[in-house]
């Protein structure tokens, strides 16, 4: 059953009930408790023209439906009694420690090591095996990040539908943790290159050896490089700098593994008299080299340059406008002014109907942001293939809980625009939505969920969000919850919830 007017109720009917609660007790603080002509001038159409400015006012604060007082905030935050948390304090940690993507980074690796034990003994390795299996890994490193095998990952987690058992559910919804296949693999990869280098290096009496030592001493600096750029602490700190060693430091790195290739293969033809195409097919490094390259290349060919209309809603955001396609449901694409330099990624929000084209919702989060707001371009660089964001697990469910902050209500639009017939609760928080993002988006909201929780935090406060959106899970009778937002407010939401045994998603840089 729905509660406190904020639930299935109709706009007037929610409007009645906030004003109920205002004359409640928690609000007595406010001096509303005594203002009993706040009912009957609500369910008047017109106002008299005898009421003062301030209850004219207080009367148009009312008729708003967004969560603009922190005493209102706290009181929708404790409707539900939070509660406890599930297990110990230490195997909380544990699980809060080992999320799904940590796991399958350490099933990658663990993989690799009984793959190893399996078929030869540790001391039988040699360095054409330690090769091989280096290249294998950076192969799948490289292809899992690819945005068609993304969009399978997704679409095939997406075919489980809201009749299947919920636990199975519950697992399909983190599909977006796909990254640690991505690190777990390169990892492993690095670790047997590295391998490769030491085996080489045990007897260099050969000089055809001494030449290929070289080159896997070069590349194995490489690697650690990369690697050592990749970890959490730098990525988040120097992005830019993580984004650009990923980029040229790969691709060095690639042209290395072909050059040393290149030389290998030759000095095996000169010594054996063996046909250098023969010496190609039968090489792995080779194919895995082949299938690497050219998924390096893909993004790259499908780079356009696209018109663009920069609708600027405030200072703090704007909506582009793009016209040359149309999007599924909860896609984003990668654009950038400097397509060498480095990329950045927003989700789409189709246009309704069959009208061509999209939108992106950008706010102002950085240098790139900023400059992008305040000074608008009318053709931007669009790179690869669209690719399926978190959102898309929202379809897994038979109703939704969708809990956004800020710009990450642009991801949720795609949802709530395209599937408005899907059961579904929305809490979204941020500082003056109406006066950031303008009315379009507000109403958007509304449209898609009448009784939207939508909380301006520049005048209620961030409160416990935590605890609202628990509230806002029961009291809406949702099976499940999506949340897109920053890093810190995504980890609290999802740990803090999961360890109540609600299903709740919701994806972070190492997701």
């Amino acid at each position: 059953m729905a509660k406190y007017g904020s639930i299935d109720f109709s706009p007037d009917e929610t409007r009645l009930a906030r004003a109920l609660r205002l004359q409640a007790k928690p609000f007595s603080n406010l001096g509303l408790g005594e203002k009993q002509w706040l009912l009957p001038l609500l369910e008047s159409p017109f106002a008299p023209p005898s009421i003062s400015e301030e209850q004219e006012e207080l009367c148009e604060k009312i008729r708003d439906p967004i969560v603009a007082d922190k005493a209102e905030l706290e009181w929708l935050s404790c409707s539900q009694e939070l509660p406890a948390q599930l297990g110990t304090k230490t195997t909380r940690r544990f699980w809060n420690f080992f999320s799904l993507y940590r796991l399958i980074f350490a099933f990658t690796i663990l993989a690799n090591l009984f793959t190893t034990v399996l078929i030869a003994p540790i001391t039988s390795i040699t360095s054409s095996d330690a090769a091989t299996a280096a290249a294998i890994n950076l192969c799948v490193a490289i292809l899992v990040r690819n945005e068609h095998v993304v969009n399978a990952l997704f679409r095939l987690a997406c075919t489980l539908k809201p009749s299947a058992p919920l636990s199975v559910r519950k697992v399909g919804g983190k599909v977006y943790s796909y990254g640690g296949f991505h690190s777990g693999c390169a990892t492993s990869g690095s670790l047997w290159y590295l391998l490769f280098t030491i085996l080489l290096g045990v007897d260099l009496r050969d000089p055809y050896k001494r030449s290929a030592f070289g080159f896997a001493v070069v590349t194995s600096v490489l690697l650690l490089i990369i690697s050592l750029a990749a970890i959490p602490a730098f990525r988040v700190s120097h992005h830019n700098a993580f984004e650009a060693i990923h980029r040229y430091v790969g691709w060095f790195s690639v042209t290395l593994l072909w050059t040393q290739l290149s030389v290998s293969i030759a000095t095996t033809n000169y010594l054996t008299g063996e046909p250098v195409g023969l010496l190609m097919v039968k090489s792995v490094l080779f194919w895995c080299l082949i299938i690497i390259t050219l998924a390096i290349i893909y993004p790259w060919s499908r780079l356009r340059m696209r018109n663009v209309h920069v609708q600027v809603l405030s200072p703090r955001a704007a909506l582009l406008h793009f016209d040359y396609k149309r999007m599924d449901v909860c896609q984003g694409i990668r654009i950038t002014d400097s397509p060498l330099k480095e990329t950045h990624s927003f989700a789409t929000i189709s246009k309704v109907g069959d009208e061509q084209g999209f939108r992106v919702l950008m706010s102002r989060a950085g240098d790139w942001t900023s400059d992008f707001i305040d000074n608008p371009p009318t053709r931007i660089w669009v790179k690869g293939a669209p690719i399926y964001g978190v959102m898309r697990v929202a379809l897994m469910f038979k109703k939704v809980l969708v809990v956004a902050t800020g710009s990450g209500i642009g991801p949720c639009l795609s949802f709530l625009e395209s599937c408005p017939d899907h059961p579904m609760h929305v809490v979204w928080m941020g500082s003056d939505p109406r006066e950031s993002y303008g009315d379009a988006i507000v109403n958007s909201v509304f449209e898609a969920d009448s009784g939207a929780c939508i909380v301006d935090t520049s005048k209620a406060g961030r409160g416990d969000i935590t605890r609202l959106v628990h509230a806002r899970y029961v009291e809406s009778q949702s099976e499940a919850i999506v949340i897109i937002s920053n890093a810190i407010v995504t980890r609290q939401v999802v740990s803090g919830l999961e360890s109540r045994g609600i299903p709740v998603f919701g994806a972070i840089f190492d997701s």
